[in-house]
């Protein structure tokens, strides 16, 4: 593993004040079972991490792997989003997109708005 730490007696390696600052976990593959995270991340916050059976991250975690394309045209910029396989998870999907565009953002500087919408097959 790269980025190993060796243990100390008190079971950390990484100064206190560096831990709790840096602490974030950044990117989980699971595909390629590697995950990047700050240095202050203990194996136990990674672990419980990827045990979360919050069905809100998991999904949110999902869509970071979905694959797409973006149109542009002059009015409207539309991300559009390969479906996830499982139909509870492109439910799930579909609803979050349906939020997300009751008020589309918008990159700063450009009128148009963002849309997402799943392909359809």
């Amino acid at each position: 593993m790269n980025g190993h730490f060796p243990r100390t007696e008190n079971g950390g390696a990484i100064n206190k004040g560096i831990s709790d600052i840096l602490n974030k976990i950044l990117a989980v593959n699971e595909r390629d079972l590697d995950c990047v995270v700050q240095p202050g991340v203990s194996r136990k916050q990674l672990n419980d991490y990827l045990r979360d059976n919050n069905e809100y991250r998991a999904i949110t975690r999902n869509l970071l792997h979905l694959g797409g394309h973006i149109t542009y045209t002059p009015t409207a910029i539309t991300v559009i989003l390969d479906t996830p396989a499982p139909p509870r998870l492109a439910r799930a999907v579909a609803m979050l997109l349906d939020e997300i565009n009751t008020a589309p953002p918008r990159i700063p500087g450009d009128t148009r708005p963002i849309t997402y919408q799943l392909a359809t097959a």
